[in-house]
């Protein structure tokens, strides 16, 4: 219904859109009755089936005026023609070359328009009353405002006075970006905006952002032309409109023979990808301000898109680079080393006349070629093999004095470690991460005291830091993930729960820590896994979620280098003997130095992760 409702207001349509005649006959026969009105009640048009006579009250509502003269009269289209000569001026705002100076004139007087404008859109877009808007004071172009609001109003349905300047159209009005991505197009459409390839939909979540950007796309809007055409050439018209904007670098590509293929293809891709009809989409439209595709599913096309021309990868390509099908058709004929890349040539030719354009383009030809092809054949990108091997370590004892941290693996290796840092001195403290607990709690189970909380519930986890920072904390060991050992992801008890478990807990408990942490000369933070004892390098069975406990713990090795940090991952059969798996802990953290991420086998050997470069022994070659 989106995508219908847009290509509506793309149409130019002489006389009224909706024939008046023909829908009142339709909701006619729909009812059975001749006795039928049409009313607009609270944004919603409601249909009256002899409404005096069947309902209390009778008919409310405001009348219809695109049925309203053919209520009380029987089927007839003759009324609508004669209406079209009267209704057909009203289409005359949507020449845009004979109307484009009367929104500058109008934009030029600071007033109140602007923000009923901009509040109208919102309104429309949103369903909100326009009493819920705050009109704010940053702008006074009334006429501009009250625009701006009125095509807010006509795409959410919210009332006028409901929508405010101030307010995040997704945040606050709940305008999501496909429609914020549509009241833009009407707007730019209204004012007679130019093309602009920089916009970014995510740069203006208010109505107070779209009109300053109203304003200043308006207040430029001829500068451009002015600008860079008579430096180059004061002589010629017609030369300056194929080289002073971008606007003719960017659609340039559609105008060279040989692209119209690629550009079907790319148009065949953004359909199969979005659902928007093929004669929707035009090749200068920006993808994420004017089509409403969010990066993601840009990311997506572009694979579909590398896979289609069978592109090689390109380490340096930035999707943000790319921000119309324009550019991807210039990066498809790049990357398949093409003589023909408009945008590149008027980089390299900026200075030289436009005489010489042709003797200039078949010199850039050859050089592009080459460029391109080196480009492919040589990123200048190093390739590495992550591998594992041997480690004994480095004799290095901890030395440490206050209270460790200990999250319950569900193994009993968790009690069974705190024993062991009680033998060295420490007092140690177990943390219990379980799913959907509804309160946090403190619990003293035989001597040890222990805190249970939800890790996904931010409120349990302050409550957990608050009681923690009561005391001396010198270390942190996460076991939490073990309990992940042998649990399928279908068995997880809600959403996410075992990522919580794993790693949104971790992070959170050394985010509450940190305070303390930090200002440490030594201290310990260590997280334990068990995938295969070599952190996934070799075995095939296990639950790979675990691993996000070993990349926190790895990130914050480089943000405090002066803690023993380690990510230690078990061989599984070492969990099932819970004191073997305490000692074998307890001697890795607190006797040898060294790596971080470390994996400990069956038979006791450490392994670590190595990466080795490897360079390309062959031409590359694309997966078919």
């Amino acid at each position: 219904s989106q995508i219908a409702l847009s290509l509506a207001r793309k149409w130019d349509v002489v006389g009224e859109r909706i024939d008046g005649s023909k829908f009142m006959a339709w909701v006619r026969q729909l009812a059975q009755s001749d006795e039928v009105v049409l009313r607009v009640l609270d944004g919603k048009l409601v249909s009256y089936v002899d409404g005096s006579n069947n309902l209390h009250g009778g008919i409310q509502g405001k009348a219809w005026d695109v049925t309203d003269k053919f209520e009380g009269l029987p089927n007839n289209q003759q009324v609508v023609t004669k209406q079209v000569p009267e209704k057909a001026p009203i289409e005359a705002p949507q020449v845009i070359d004979e109307d484009i100076v009367t929104p500058v004139v109008q934009q030029n007087t600071v007033g109140e328009d602007v923000v009923d404008t901009v509040i109208d859109v919102v309104v429309k877009h949103t369903g909100y009353p326009a009493d819920f808007v705050e009109l704010s004071m940053l702008v006074n172009d009334d006429d501009l405002i009250q625009t701006v609001i009125d095509v807010v109003v006509e795409h959410t349905g919210y009332p006028a006075d409901f929508i405010e300047l101030d307010q995040d159209l997704e945040g606050e009005l709940g305008i999501d970006t496909v429609k914020q991505a549509e009241i833009m197009a009407d707007i730019r459409s209204k004012f007679s905006l130019p093309v602009d390839e920089d916009f970014v939909l995510s740069d203006y979540p208010t109505l107070n952002h779209m009109i300053a950007y109203i304003h200043k796309m308006t207040g430029n809007a001829a500068e451009p032309a002015t600008l860079s055409a008579p430096e180059e050439v004061a002589d010629e018209t017609p030369i300056p409109l194929d080289v002073d904007s971008p606007e003719s670098v960017s659609r340039s590509p559609s105008v060279m023979p040989g692209n119209e293929d690629i550009q079907s293809k790319l148009i065949d891709v953004v359909v199969k990808h979005t659902g928007y009809p093929a004669d929707f989409i035009e090749m200068d439209q920006d993808l994420e301000g004017e089509l409403g595709i969010d990066t993601v599913k840009q990311a997506e096309i572009m694979a579909e898109v590398r896979d289609i021309f069978q592109l090689p990868v390109d380490e340096d390509f930035i999707l943000g680079d790319h921000p119309t099908l324009n550019h991807f058709t210039s990066y498809i004929i790049k990357m398949q080393g093409g003589s023909i890349q408009q945008p590149l040539e008027n980089q390299q030719t900026d200075t030289e006349d436009l005489p010489l354009q042709t003797e200039i383009t078949e010199q850039g030809e050859s050089d592009i070629s080459i460029t391109s092809q080196s480009a492919v054949l040589s990123s200048g990108c190093r390739r590495w093999q992550v591998e594992v091997e041997e480690c004994l370590g480095i004799e290095e004892s901890l030395e440490l004095s206050g209270t460790v941290v200990v999250t319950d693996d569900g193994w009993g290796i968790a009690e069974e470690l705190c024993t062991l840092l009680e033998g060295r001195g420490l007092a140690a403290i177990r943390v219990g991460f379980e799913s959907e607990i509804r309160d946090m709690s403190i619990q003293v189970e035989g001597t040890r005291t222990v805190l249970r909380a939800d890790p996904a519930n931010i409120e349990h986890l302050a409550l957990v830091g608050e009681e923690l920072n009561k005391s001396e904390i010198c270390g942190v060991i996460h076991l939490a993930a073990l309990k992940l050992a042998g649990v399928e992801w279908e068995e997880d008890t809600y959403p996410s729960s075992q990522i919580s478990l794993a790693a949104h807990g971790w992070f959170a408990l050394l985010k509450q820590l940190g305070g303390q942490l930090t200002t440490l000369d030594s201290g310990l933070v260590a997280s334990v896994t068990t995938l295969d004892g070599r952190h996934g390098n070799k075995g095939e069975l296990f639950n790979s979620i675990q691993c996000s406990a070993s990349g926190v713990t790895k990130s914050y090795s480089f943000e405090q280098p002066h803690l023993r940090t380690r990510a230690l991952d078990l061989h599984p059969e070492i969990v099932l003997d819970a004191v073997h798996a305490a000692e074998i802990i307890d001697n890795d953290l607190f006797a040898i130095g060294g790596d971080i991420e470390i994996g400990i086998d069956r038979d006791g050997r450490r392994w670590t992760l190595v990466a080795f470069d490897e360079q390309l022994e062959s031409e590359r070659e694309p997966l078919v």
